[in-house]
């Protein structure tokens, strides 16, 4: 026990069965940052793919309440809203073509977008 207690402030704020939960936003984060690297992709995919693993998380999140306190859990809940906000209003902020180079509809993806906006709204004020 006394080799951990260097490490405490990492898991301290956990619940006893959720003390490895500091590693899965470490992972989290580690994935969203790599996703530029891993994905020879355009801006807007590196945007939804990170919009995606944010959403996952949210939702374990409210699921495992990881937190001792209530607070804890709140706070990392509209944190983590918080960001998928930011993405969201970036690639609505982008300006896209109602068809892209090979005559596709992006209304659709337009569309989308607009309903994650609505979702993440609705989950922050929850």
């Amino acid at each position: 026990a006394d080799l951990l207690k260097p490490l405490e402030p990492f898991y301290d704020s956990f619940r006893p069965s959720m003390w490895y939960f500091e590693l899965v936003t470490i992972g989290r984060q580690l994935l969203v940052m790599s996703l530029a690297t891993l994905l020879d992709a355009s801006a807007v995919s590196y945007a939804l793919a990170s919009l995606l693993i944010m959403m996952v998380y949210t939702g374990i999140l409210l699921v495992v309440s990881p937190y001792t306190s209530w607070q804890g859990n709140m706070m990392q809940l509209i944190s983590s809203s918080t960001f998928m906000l930011v993405i969201i209003c970036q690639l609505l902020a982008t300006e896209q073509p109602a068809q892209d180079q090979k005559g596709e509809d992006k209304s659709v993806d337009h569309a989308v977008l607009q309903s994650c906006l609505i979702v993440v709204i609705v989950v922050s004020s929850a």
